[in-house]
């Protein structure tokens, strides 16, 4: 996509967080190494995967704006209440700038979601108003290895 640039992530990434675990101010290193470049991009997106190791802690503290996709799900805030607490240690308890993006979101499911949106009620304030519908056409995306823009345009999570 013209205008895009992706730096993938591979295998030997885990190699490094495993060098890191012990290195005074590993969390800084992600900032100060993105600090040249930043510049020269309107956005730099950052892809954490779904732990809170070394690697999230370098993607939180060089973050200006932390998304933190949110599945619609019985455990939803559970692993919230631990990321923010991280967030806090890290950016410091002032830190407001996150948001929840609610994913895999099920319409016909109202009683499910109610209450996870009763669980997720103290954050009402940082819940995007946007958000991912539960679509297959994303999973078959995943599957296929390309995005859903290229996969399927008008669908229902390409949209949102």
């Amino acid at each position: 996509m013209p205008g895009l640039q992706i730096l993938p992530s591979n295998i030997r990434l885990a190699r490094v967080a495993q060098s890191l675990y012990m290195r005074p101010k590993r969390e800084e290193l992600l900032r100060r190494g993105l600090k040249p470049i930043r510049s020269r991009y309107d956005f730099v997106v950052i892809d954490c995967g779904p732990s809170l190791g070394v690697l999230t802690e370098a993607g939180i503290a060089a973050a200006d704006l932390i998304i933190i996709p949110c599945q619609m799900e019985a455990r939803a805030a559970d692993g919230l209440v631990d990321l923010l607490e991280v967030i806090g240690i890290i950016k410091g308890d002032g830190f407001d700038d996150w948001r929840i993006l609610l994913t895999k979101v099920d319409s016909r499911e109202s009683i499910t979601n109610q209450a996870i949106m009763a669980a997720l009620a103290q954050w009402e304030k940082n819940i995007l108003k946007t958000s991912i519908p539960q679509s297959e056409p994303l999973n078959q995306a995943q599957i296929e290895r390309t995005d859903i823009i290229t996969f399927d345009p008008k669908s229902k999570g390409a949209l949102a």
